[in-house]
């Protein structure tokens, strides 16, 4: 089953393709995840994924752009790989959204068991300083805001760092990786 992009977010995903394709080595993102791996993800969690995630994730399931700071040569070695996504702000793969909903002790199973059954949480990103970004996926708003997960702290404490994903997927591909995250 092909995806059927909107206009917008066509547009933006063709401009994360090209930045990563201008920054060859520096980024690493998966091939496109299939409809059946996000139907797989939706049946195994408690929440549903809104349409611009989808979107993203059949284009690209997850990845990140490493920051300047990684040499050609340590982009380059395999061992690194995973102290450089853990260093970097990155997309989660649809795995990993997986392994977080099957970890206890994850922060976002303890919100969306606490939280009203109206309001879950799909997470979706870490920042470079290990912050969690969820979007809340029961918001009426059609903008399903991102939040930035308070360590320790309650939903109603988190804080909106975008309106919705795609304003934080434009904010992420302008600044090649390096937004904001706090």
């Amino acid at each position: 089953m092909a995806a059927i992009f909107s206009d917008y977010m066509h547009d933006l995903l063709n401009n994360l393709k090209a930045t990563i394709d201008k920054l060859g080595a520096r980024a690493f993102f998966n091939a496109p995840a299939q409809m059946n791996d996000v139907t797989f993800l939706l049946e195994r969690i408690p929440v549903s994924m809104p349409e611009k995630l989808k979107e993203f994730y059949l284009k690209y399931n997850g990845g990140f752009i490493a920051d300047l700071r990684w040499t050609k040569a340590e982009l380059l070695d395999i061992d690194n790989f995973k102290y450089i996504q853990w260093n970097s702000n990155h997309f989660f793969s649809l795995d990993m959204i997986l392994s977080l909903f099957d970890d206890p002790d994850e922060l976002i199973n303890y919100a969306n068991e606490i939280s009203p059954s109206e309001e879950k949480y799909l997470p979706f990103f870490r920042s470079q300083e290990q912050e969690i970004y969820v979007i809340k996926v029961s918001s009426k708003n059609p903008n399903i805001p991102v939040y930035v997960l308070g360590r320790q702290t309650m939903p109603e404490d988190w804080s909106i760092v975008n309106n919705d994903f795609y304003d934080f997927l434009k904010a992420y591909v302008d600044t090649e990786g390096n937004i904001l995250t706090w």
